[in-house]
């Protein structure tokens, strides 16, 4: 095959010299950091088990961000975690059948939301786009102190019930704790006695699953499914970060600092506001001032 020929590039640049497979990516793929910043005006869901009441009112009552520096390896999983965690939502015949998964449903024609459940084998009702137009629309919850986006709802056997989607590079032997907390957070905080709104099914909040993915495909365990059961000792910890930070927002009340960054004396190289805290503590000041 003789390719087309072309007067550009007869001169070779820098690029074209080089040879080396990770150089060369360098040049051609954005591979630099990205920088996030989130103000702490509120807890994410699926960072509860981790963060820190103190740290969320002392920036929230400074005005402060939290600023985080995502390596071009790690933004690389999260996205692929992404991308698999959308077609499964977007294919819920191939993964759960079509009348088990139910959720919300947006038409890309018109942007707007189509309706809740099942997933839409018509055009769009609005604009007549064809229904391949229309993609699932993560149901977005928040209360004064978290918020989150809930992956789907089951029915299972009658019963509606809320999964947690989790892609994963290996073989699953048993849950992991930190998805556990936050898939007990979504059950309990999208409540509406918490959130306000009312899902058009009644859930079931006593049990939920985690659903894992193997990003690395193997027959023999492609999906693993755990059945969750919430108790009232898993949330405890987690309810009283919840009102600390919400308490620290309305009335400037400063939770303790950890015991872990107290023996530490405060060094702490991915708290943000870990040298304010210290300050905060040996000055044994409680309250700072709201903003208004």
């Amino acid at each position: 095959m003789r390719f087309i020929h072309t007067e550009v590039g007869r001169e070779r640049s820098f690029i074209d010299t080089i040879t080396d497979p990770k150089v060369l990516t360098a040049h051609i793929v954005g591979s630099e950091p990205q920088v996030r910043r989130r103000k702490y005006d509120i807890m994410n869901v699926s960072m509860l088990d981790k963060i820190c009441a103190r740290e969320y009112v002392i920036g929230y009552l400074l005005n402060q961000e939290r600023t985080e520096q995502i390596g071009f390896p790690m933004q690389t999983i999260f996205n692929m975690g992404s991308a698999l965690h959308s077609w499964i939502q977007n294919h819920p015949e191939v993964y759960f059948g079509r009348n088990k998964f139910l959720g919300n449903w947006r038409c890309l024609g018109c942007n707007r939301q189509r309706r809740f459940g099942t997933k839409p084998i018509t055009n769009c009702e609005f604009c007549d786009a064809s229904y391949r137009a229309t993609v699932y629309d993560e149901y977005l919850f928040r209360t004064p102190a978290v918020s989150g986006k809930i992956d789907g709802i089951l029915n299972v056997g009658g019963k509606y019930r809320i999964p947690d989607i989790k892609t994963t590079a290996k073989d699953i032997e048993y849950p992991n704790g930190s998805d556990i907390i936050q898939l007990a957070s979504y059950m309990y905080f999208s409540h509406p006695r918490f959130c306000g709104d009312e899902l058009p099914v009644e859930i079931d909040r006593s049990v939920g699953y985690l659903i894992y993915f193997n990003k690395v495909f193997n027959f023999r365990a492609p999906v693993k499914t755990f059945k969750i059961e919430p108790t009232a000792k898993l949330m405890e910890p987690i309810i009283a970060k919840t009102v600390a930070f919400t308490k620290g927002k309305a009335q400037g009340i400063l939770p303790n600092p950890l015991k872990k960054c107290v023996v530490k004396s405060f060094v702490i190289k991915t708290c943000p506001m870990a040298d304010k805290c210290a300050e905060f503590h040996f000055e044994e000041r409680t309250t700072l001032p709201v903003p208004e």
